[in-house]
């Protein structure tokens, strides 16, 4: 464990708001406590996690091989690449925290771009190297060796909330993108309706993986460090599968009977259920108000 200041904005002054369990793997003994800076708002862990021992704190194993999860997940990997390409047509794209593979694969096929990854899982790295043919670093966006004005767009699917230094990981990004490039973030809206209502139940937290949860103002903050101007932000409209995480989160953790809880589960899961509450969530989350945002910015 180590204990630290601010990353955003240096204060060593914060308010302690809860601790909170490994909800996602139902471990209770693994918990990690949060705390509010009192100068720019930023929610941390604190104290932060030891690096070292971070990625044990992930499940291992391979995805499921290409098909029928291709196939569920191919809108959500268009929509992604529409954001992309509203702003760029063509060039080399790195995407951090590639995990599957599966935005790399399918932008490279489906787009004709050049595509790389950084996936510290060195197993999951010489998976994608090996078996789906693609550029992957088997490192972590601090160590990898990466040239100066070396790629188009950047980007960063949930994954600026597991980096134990924001600052540092977006000044890299910096440097690696060309003058005319982009980066594209995803991450937990603290400003979401989701977070309010749920409190440390909210799955944006995810404890212990996440160590910053931003709001609009944090993150435009650590851009505006970074050297980046912001060009859009939006959230996640109708987003169900966070709200249902959440739920199953808040029913676990007030101690509701599990066949109760299950079955509440299910019923949100259920399709019909599933499209009136997307359309309820829609409307909740009009103002940028969904659970996660997503940003495009470009260095100024």
């Amino acid at each position: 464990m180590t204990n630290v200041e601010c990353n955003l904005c240096q204060s060593p002054r914060f308010d302690f708001l809860f601790s909170i369990p490994d909800l996602w793997f139902d471990r209770k003994s693994v918990t990690a406590d949060f705390v509010r800076c009192r100068r720019c708002g930023l929610v941390f862990q604190h104290p932060l996690l030891d690096a070292q021992a971070y990625p044990d704190l992930y499940a291992q194993g391979y995805p499921p091989s290409p098909g029928l999860k291709d196939r569920l997940h191919s809108h959500g990997l268009l929509k992604r690449s529409r954001i992309i390409l509203k702003y760029c047509s063509q060039g080399r794209l790195l995407d951090v925290g590639c995990g599957s593979g599966e935005f790399l694969r399918f932008f490279r096929e489906r787009f004709h771009w050049q595509v790389a990854g950084i996936e510290p899982d060195s197993a999951m790295a010489d998976h994608l190297r090996n078996e789906l043919g693609l550029d992957v670093f088997a490192e972590s966006l601090e160590q990898a060796v990466l040239e100066e004005d070396s790629f188009d767009v950047v980007t960063m699917w949930d994954v600026l909330e597991h980096l134990p230094d924001p600052t540092a990981g977006m000044r890299i990004v910096h440097r690696i993108l060309r003058p005319e490039g982009i980066v594209v973030l995803r991450l937990p809206n603290l400003d979401s309706w989701d977070a309010k209502w749920f409190g440390k139940y909210w799955a944006g937290y995810d404890a212990p993986r996440h160590f910053y949860v931003f709001g609009r103002n944090q993150i435009r903050a650590l851009l505006d460090k970074t050297g980046f101007e912001i060009l859009g932000m939006q959230t996640n409209i109708g987003n169900t599968l966070n709200f249902i995480k959440s739920v199953q989160f808040f029913l676990t953790g007030k101690g509701v009977n599990s066949g109760m809880a299950k079955l509440i589960i299910r019923t949100l899961k259920w399709l019909p259920v599933r499209a009136l509450l997307t359309i309820f969530l829609a409307i909740r989350d009009i103002g940028l108000r969904g659970s996660e945002m997503v940003i495009v910015a470009r260095p100024r």
